[in-house]
């Protein structure tokens, strides 16, 4: 019972540390065309607020991999929630946008390194569908927050101000760091090989020569370029151009985050029963069907609210059911290098994702299309290499 009530508390905290990301993410997204007035940019303009964030922890989890492998789990995961707390209270008080980018910066890297302690910590105690199945877990805790964040950072917005979306991010960041001082243990193995600086170079060039590795991040890296797609472009198209007020965007973000958060839950059944690989190649089905409704409902209906959300809702669905089995078979075979190896998927989810996200919206080319063509070509590329077998290829490290 102690084990298990253990295993339910860690369980917990890492889904307290892994919210943090979307939640630098999410809980503003309302506010942008506020936040752009009280800057004097455009709305588009101000993304880059999201997309710096998100390029920040993506390539902060490169740092972060071999400090939580060479520091331990649990000093860097208050170290995490600790910067992200501050970086948030210097957004909160910044009044030219160079500051709030540089607060942005800083919040990316603080959560990156909550991001690798969460994914290292699951790592380093549970395996095989098991582990897969708290990925799914972790990954519906992520989705919690684009369904409620909006909601949350819609009343805010309504009644207050942009700014208050940042006392809540303080708060709740202060919060982690309590919860994870008064109750994380540490988790790193006590028989793992020693790490020496020097060796990182060599390490992460074995990680990156795995196909398999290689491979499965690019799953993830994929489908966070949909979510991000999606999520930079919508209050522009919703909002800006639709018409949609704040309260309005947010009930209809929130729902498609909860088909999402549903579909997360079912993963670890569906996988259990049809087992990693088999809910890989469905999810990434389900994507390119997504993308096919894209293209299909923009070139006949034309843009709106619906036909812009509803295929996203069936594109995030898809991606629900391949990433809890990505993560975990790309990390399966770095026991002793979790944490490098889990900053390296992240890196290229996230940080990866960003940049592909970042390229193609600035494309001549509408979200609708640029939605379908990742869709089709991404999502179906990776479908058609799991027929050819190509993914299960390893590169000895």
């Amino acid at each position: 019972m102690g084990h298990l009530s253990g295993s339910r508390r860690l369980i917990a905290m890492m889904m307290a540390l892994i919210v943090l990301t979307p939640m630098g993410v999410d809980i503003f997204l309302p506010s942008l065309p506020m936040l752009a007035q009280d800057f004097a940019l455009e709305t588009a303009g101000i993304k880059w607020s999201i997309t710096l964030y998100l390029i920040s922890m993506g390539a902060g989890q490169l740092l972060a991999g071999p400090l939580v492998d060479a520091l331990g789990r649990r000093p860097m995961a208050l170290a995490g929630a600790s910067l992200y707390a501050m970086a948030g209270a210097l957004c909160l008080f910044a009044e030219h946008i160079g500051l709030f980018y540089a607060g942005r910066l800083l919040q990316g890297l603080g959560a990156s390194m909550a991001t690798v302690v969460a994914f290292s910590c699951v790592r380093d105690r549970f395996e095989g569908e098991r582990r897969a199945g708290i990925y799914s877990f972790l990954n519906a805790a992520v989705c919690v927050v684009p369904a409620l964040a909006p909601l949350l950072g819609s009343v805010l917005a309504a009644y207050w101000h942009w700014r208050a979306s940042f006392v809540f991010m303080v708060v709740f960041a202060l919060g982690v760091t309590l919860f994870c001082l008064w109750g994380l243990e540490e988790t790193r193995p006590l028989n793992r090989r020693q790490q020496r600086w020097s060796d990182y170079g060599r390490d992460v060039v074995s990680i990156l020569r795995d196909g398999h590795f290689i491979f499965h991040a690019l799953i993830a890296m994929t489908g966070m370029t949909v979510i991000l797609i999606y999520v930079t472009t919508a209050p522009i198209l919703l909002i800006d151009r639709a018409g949609l007020s704040e309260l309005a965007f947010g009930a209809w973000f929130g729902t498609v985050a909860a088909i999402n958060v549903i579909a997360y839950f079912l993963a670890p059944g569906i996988m259990a029963r049809m087992g990693q690989h088999n809910a890989i190649r469905t999810g990434l089905a389900i994507m390119v069907a997504g993308g096919c409704a894209h293209g299909v409902l923009y070139t006949l209906v034309g843009s709106g609210v619906a036909t812009f959300m509803l295929p996203n809702a069936v594109m995030v669905t898809g991606f629900s059911l391949t990433l809890g089995a990505a993560l975990s078979l790309a990390l399966e075979p770095y026991a002793d290098r979790a944490g490098l190896a889990s900053s390296l998927a992240g890196c290229c989810q996230m940080g990866g994702g960003a940049l592909m996200a970042s390229l193609l919206t600035s494309l001549p080319v509408s979200p609708q299309w640029i939605l379908a063509l990742t869709g089709l070509l991404g999502a179906g590329g990776l479908l058609l290499l799991t027929f050819q077998g190509l993914y299960r290829c390893r590169v000895p490290g």
